[in-house]
């Protein structure tokens, strides 16, 4: 199960061994004995699943974004880290992941009450010290635990993210109140048990609810798939596209991610785009290369004058095999809807008219350009009091009408009745 873990998300796998080295650890003090051949046989199969995935990993870890830095911890994990927060006192923000249900705070102390009769459990043991320990390293540089462990090598001072600890956290609890529970309906008559077991089952979403967690609201998302156009996309004979925006500062949505499973192409922007240290170095040094594309994005952050470029960097990008533009209004905020015509009225005068159009979305040939190398800008204006993205957050901004998903409102609004005069 770990290995099958860290193959989704590695440090996800790192977690858990030091969960499995702590269990362990408190296994050998509780009871000096340790089941040497379960151990041996399951570290060896969890690196027989893994060895591929980690193979591929170190023979590839110098392209992978931030793997070169030496600033520890890192702009991200200081930003991440979390402040201690009681666990029926958290309220908002990531700090909600604190917060615990009162009856689960209340069954975890039983064992206290028990501790002069009988010697405490191993899973009661292991609770409390993989609660302490992961509460610490989701506390990031606000605890001293987080810098122990995580500079211990290059790979682990990459982790950003202190507060994803809190998912061993939040199973910590669950299993030192189960520990509690089990201590405490012993004490019970027989018959009673399967009652107040229930009532405690069921007190505890009504507990987080009180408390100001709301555990029963589901964001519901209707989701239209296939997309429009990118099914047909997926039949042109091309291996990338040119998909916009091009610009880190007014990027802020990932549907391109989804709209990719539908036509296969390959992509000249990826993830997380408005992240600076995300972005590999050599794409920057690409985009700012090309003329054209470096126009582009001129054009995206509102920037008057002429596009610009040269015949061998329309020539480069076709040589990558990107021979189609794909404008989708989707991938931009709401407030920037004129850039969306902007680019519209642009690709025309270069390209003539979409090869595809459907819903919004439009597509061009590159096979259609007219063999210009300059085009006045389209005029459009930058919103007043939006700020651009500082390489750090992204634009949280409304995005334009979806083709894929609609959220539903969680809740219909009523009717005002209009004012009496």
């Amino acid at each position: 199960f770990a290995a099958l873990t860290a193959v989704g998300y590695w440090y996800y796998g790192w977690f858990l061994f030091w969960s499995a080295l702590l269990i362990c650890l408190c296994q050998w003090i509780r009871t000096r004995k340790l089941p040497w051949k379960s151990l041996v046989l399951s570290t060896s199969l969890s690196l027989i699943l893994v060895a591929p995935v980690l193979w591929l990993f170190i023979s590839h870890w110098s392209s992978i974004p931030g793997t070169g830095e030496t600033l520890f911890p890192s702009k991200e994990a200081s930003h991440d880290s979390l402040p201690f927060t009681l666990p029926f006192l958290a309220r908002h923000g990531k700090t909600i992941g604190f917060l615990q249900a009162l009856p689960v705070l209340l069954l975890s102390c039983a064992p206290l009450f028990y501790l002069r009769k009988e010697k405490p459990s191993l899973a009661s043991i292991s609770s409390l010290v993989l609660l302490i320990f992961f509460t610490l390293l989701a506390m990031g540089d606000k605890a001293f635990l987080f810098e122990w462990i995580y500079s211990l090598h290059p790979a682990t001072k990459r982790f950003w993210w202190p507060s994803r600890h809190l998912a061993l956290y939040d199973i910590a609890w669950p299993l030192l109140a189960a520990s509690g529970s089990a201590v405490f309906l012993a004490s019970i008559a027989e018959k009673k048990r399967i009652w107040i077991g229930l009532f405690i089952a069921l007190s505890i979403p009504i507990s987080l609810r009180i408390q100001g967690n709301v555990p029963f609201s589901v964001a519901v998302t209707t989701v239209k798939l296939p997309p429009p156009v990118y099914p047909e996309l997926s039949q042109q004979d091309i291996q990338a596209i040119l998909q916009p925006p091009l610009s880190p500062k007014i990027s802020h949505s990932q549907t391109h991610l989804i709209q990719q499973l539908y036509h296969k192409k390959q992509l000249l922007t990826g993830h997380a785009m408005w992240v600076d240290r995300v972005r590999p170095q050599k794409w920057d040094a690409f985009v700012e290369g090309n003329s054209y594309l470096s126009g582009l994005q001129m054009l995206e952050q509102a920037e008057d004058g002429t596009l610009s470029f040269q015949e061998q960097d329309m020539q480069a990008l076709r040589d990558l095999g990107i021979d189609v533009f794909v404008l989708d209004p989707e991938l931009f905020p709401r407030p920037l809807a004129n850039l969306v015509i902007a680019y519209r009225n642009l690709n025309n005068q270069m390209f003539g008219q979409p090869i595809l159009q459907e819903k919004g979305i439009s597509v061009w040939s590159f096979d259609g350009w007219n063999q210009r190398t300059s085009y006045p800008l389209p005029k459009w204006t930058w919103p007043k009091g939006i700020r651009k993205s500082d390489g750090f957050h992204r634009l949280n901004l409304p995005s334009m009408p979806s083709n894929i998903h609609t959220m539903k409102p969680k809740h219909r609004s009523k009717k005002v009745p209009p004012r009496k005069r």
